[in-house]
């Protein structure tokens, strides 16, 4: 899955930059690092895909890229509307603010599970961790980032890697979110 779409992002990495520029100029990260806006606010993530697709058809980018895109703005625009219906995710994902390194997220994580009452927050919650479990220390280099360095399944890989694409952050914040919002 997105195969194609990360080829062309890796190829291109002033792509991340210019994603990242439009949302600083029209205040959608409101001076925040990325992590820390998609942890207030999910659906900047829909809206980095849709930014992606935008730049993938401007520059005229090779066929399949939009398609990839697109089918991942789909699950990440469906997933995120749900994910922020529950009051209690988002205020998990406000806690995580700050926060970058597995073992920070993962306590948090794990006291969230144990606080959690629903069946559907504790599965996104425990996807989560696994998610935070399984990557750690995989980040930094733009030729490693998901899915090469971690052995998510292929439907994590357009939250990670678009995330990745666009933020300056090493850290796994965006992953466990596109994970919440994912599964």
């Amino acid at each position: 899955m997105m195969e194609k779409a990360i080829s062309w992002l890796r190829s291109n990495s002033n792509i991340g930059d210019e994603v990242r520029r439009s949302f600083q100029a029209d205040a959608r990260l409101k001076n925040d690092a990325l992590p820390d806006a998609l942890a207030t606010n999910p659906m900047l993530l829909s809206d980095m895909a849709k930014e992606l697709v935008c730049l993938a058809v401007r520059q005229d980018a090779p066929e399949g890229v939009v398609e990839e895109l697109m089918s991942a703005v789909r699950i990440i625009k469906n997933g995120a509307a749900e994910l922020v219906k529950s009051t209690y995710l988002t205020k998990v994902l406000r806690e995580l603010r700050g926060l970058r390194d597995a073992y920070e997220l993962e306590p948090v994580l794990k006291k969230a599970l144990a606080e959690a009452t629903g069946d559907a927050d504790k599965s996104k919650l425990q996807n989560m961790i696994e998610v935070v479990q399984r990557s750690a220390g995989s980040f930094g280099d733009p030729e490693t980032l998901p899915p090469d360095s971690t052995d998510l399944s292929p439907h994590c890989v357009p939250c990670c890697f678009i995330g990745c694409t666009v933020c300056t952050v090493d850290c796994l914040v965006c992953c466990a979110i596109g994970c919440a919002v994912c599964s």
